[in-house]
């Protein structure tokens, strides 16, 4: 990306006198931003809720494997601030169009998604207030401690 940035800066500002006259300059040091990643365990003893989304799922009768996303999700901002953040998307057996110009889903996948939602609503709202307690009996809500 850079690269290319370079390159157009290059193209728009060529002058046989004056050489080449418009720059960049990023605001944060692009490599580190790219390179690290906050992510969210999926270590059922260090994020219970991880482990009582898959139960939710599994109960629902789907099946999923875990995947790494960072690309521009604002659950991103979450986790930079070091607070636990799962995204997922029910979208069984679809092509993946996301922000395409024609993104869109077949009418029983979007209703599909729809109870696969609530059935998540019922079972995480389920949970004990002690489910961000670890097993060391440490608190693992970071919510908590900015109070």
């Amino acid at each position: 990306m850079k690269e290319l940035l370079t390159t157009w800066c290059q193209e728009c500002s060529s002058s046989a006198d004056q050489g080449h006259t418009l720059t960049w300059k990023p605001i944060h040091n692009l490599d580190d931003d790219l390179l690290s990643h906050s992510l969210t365990s999926i270590d059922k003893k260090v994020n219970p809720w991880y482990s009582a989304f898959g139960s939710a799922l599994g109960k629902m009768g789907f099946k999923f494997e875990p995947e790494i996303f960072p690309a521009a999700t604002d659950s991103r901002f979450l986790r930079a601030l070091g607070i636990r953040a799962l995204g997922f998307s029910p979208m069984r057996n679809s092509e993946i169009m996301l922000h395409e110009n024609d993104e869109y889903l077949e009418e029983k996948v979007f209703l599909e998604g729809i109870s696969v939602y609530i059935g998540l609503i019922e079972e995480l709202s389920s949970q004990g207030q002690d489910i961000d307690i670890k097993t060391d009996g440490e608190c693992a809500d970071v919510l908590s401690s900015r109070k």
